[in-house]
């Protein structure tokens, strides 16, 4: 405490009186530096001058405003700052009272560091700054964490703080979960320490694999290693194959969707940084475009370089990453696929979740027009990658995988294509979303624009908010209404008006049902027959073929 105060002298002059029963008393003098100097260093002073072995107690004598003197207890450096401030000048007088001590008292002992420096104190004289800087420094730390600890306030005993995070899983922890042969015993327990902690980064191109369910169940540590190379090999000849063949218009049509995606995914990072012909992006290229051959059920679609890139940052090398990405796409192939079914079951499952959690929220998305939730649509294809920084990301994703149940591939191990490639049909890179986008733009309507911006627009330009939501606002300009204010509302309507809108108005036009997963508006609510969940909301979307 001592510190914290601006004090005029350097040095105190002590005089300190001990008064032990009918003995006579004893007397020293010593200066101090009320910087630096405690209470706990002043009472080791004190035993080490009076030469003490039992328990004392401190004093300093202070005059009151009638004149009289008196002494007041030094317990605390709170205690001695007070003596410092107003009781020091000529001298500050200690009175020292070993009296009604029945017990040997061993003071503690201060750090040798700490005696030499108050040698020079033990006489009169002012003490060098140099001898002095190492013990202030040491005894401001000291005080400063004394004087936290006493304004903190006293925790509720209800308070339960967090545990300390545990260290991410490491080569060590890694091997507790394998027998002596490398078979990997506790995959569930492995798992559990991933979702905790994550994974040490350099171990993770040994544990991903793991969690990618790419080995099949039960394999020791050297036929994990012969089948990795069987893989790779295997990959060579799939790449090698569709090499040959890429001046086909087919193969054309694919390789020129991978490259602009490609081209763009994570280039910030130093391991795809610099020209396009960097060695990394071209294996991204490489690793995406003989997944979209030898997978023409899945071909290639937007988003996928986002899934496919951390693993071939993690695993440094091409043939190891396809492996992985073709383990992970087994699980996720869904997704990508043309009727959006995977992704609507999804938004359903959120839509649930959030009106079951959080069903204020879920009120007030439903009335900003937000109901349909697709602004979570890049989260949940893409696994939330690139909603945090890359290396958040890479934790992000472990953690996901290792919550999901052990999914091993079959004995024969994992398939690294469905089909033999057979180049006959240009791919199609369109899903329920990428079809969603290309009707705002058929529309005019800015894809980075929220509904809100552009209903208050209209609103301001027309006097009136020009849709109830995005799908109903297409669906009554695709239906061919009587009235041109009318919007169908419900799956009966719809069905009521199908003759109009069997035949699209142009041959190059098409119509996309889009299953929506979300209950009706109050308003809706109030014209449906039945539940939300019974006849859901079909709506339609038209766009440029």
């Amino acid at each position: 405490m001592a510190g914290l105060f601006d004090y005029s002298k350097e040095a105190v002059r002590v005089k300190a009186k001990k008064c032990d029963g009918d003995a006579e008393p004893e007397w020293r003098k010593f200066s101090v530096d009320p910087q630096i100097t405690t209470y706990e260093v002043l009472r080791s002073i004190l035993a080490k001058a009076f030469e003490l072995r039992r328990d004392f107690s401190v004093s300093y004598r202070v005059i009151d405003d009638l004149g009289q003197e008196t002494f007041l207890p030094l317990l605390s450096d709170w205690d001695l700052d007070a003596a410092f401030l107003g009781a020091c000048d000529p001298c500050l007088n200690l009175l020292i009272d070993v009296t009604g001590a029945e017990e040997a008292w061993e003071p503690e002992e201060p750090p040798v560091s700490v005696i030499k420096s108050l040698k020079p104190l033990l006489r009169l004289g002012k003490p060098k700054a140099a001898q002095l800087q190492g013990l202030f420094k040491s005894q401001m730390e000291r005080t400063l964490g004394m004087v936290q600890r006493a304004l903190k306030p006293e925790e509720a005993p209800d308070y339960d703080p967090e545990p300390p995070e545990e260290a991410p899983v490491d080569d060590v922890c890694f091997r507790s979960f394998l027998d002596p042969l490398g078979t990997l015993e506790e995959p569930r327990a492995m798992r559990a320490a991933v979702f905790a902690s994550g994974v040490e980064p350099s171990l993770r191109k040994v544990v991903w694999k793991h969690l990618l369910n790419v080995y099949p169940e039960g394999l020791k540590g050297k036929e994990r290693i012969e089948y990795m190379r069987q893989r790779q090999q295997q990959y060579n000849a799939l790449k090698d194959e569709w090499m040959k063949q890429a001046e086909t218009p087919e193969l054309m049509a694919i390789t020129t969707m991978v490259r602009k995606d490609v081209l763009r995914t994570d280039r910030h990072l130093v391991f795809y940084a610099g020209n396009d012909d960097n060695k990394n992006v071209a294996a991204l290229f490489n690793v995406l475009t003989t997944y979209a051959v030898n997978h023409p059920s899945v071909s290639y679609c937007q988003g996928m370089s986002d899934l496919a890139s951390p693993l071939l940052v993690t695993m440094q090398d091409e043939p190891t990453a396809y492996v992985c990405f073709c383990a992970l796409m087994r699980r996720l192939h869904n997704n990508f696929s043309f009727d959006g079914a995977a992704m609507g079951l999804k938004f359903q499952h959120l839509s649930i979740a959030l009106r079951h959690y959080d069903p204020d929220f879920y009120l007030y998305l439903q009335q900003q027009q937000a109901g349909d939730l697709l602004f979570c649509y890049r989260w949940l294809l893409l696994e939330l990658k690139r909603e945090f920084a890359f290396e958040d990301a890479l934790r992000m994703l472990e953690v996901l995988w290792a919550s999901l149940e052990p999914d091993w591939p079959p004995p024969d191990g994992l398939q690294l294509q469905e089909a033999a490639l057979r180049p006959s049909t240009a791919p199609s890179r369109h899903t329920a979303y990428t079809r969603l986008c290309a009707l705002r733009r058929q529309r005019g309507l800015p894809s980075n624009k929220s509904l809100d911006e552009l209903g208050q627009r209209a609103q301001l330009t027309t006097g009136r908010r020009p849709f109830l939501s995005l799908d109903d606002s297409d669906l009554a300009a695709v239906v061919e209404c009587t009235s041109p204010r009318k919007v169908v509302r419900n799956l009966k309507e719809f069905q009521a008006l199908a003759p109009t809108v069997v035949e699209p108005k142009n041959a190059k036009d098409e119509i996309f049902v889009w299953e929506n997963p979300l209950p009706p508006s109050p308003a809706q609510q109030a014209v449906e027959d039945g539940p939300w969940w019974g006849d859901q909301v079909r709506h339609a979307f038209c766009w440029e073929g």
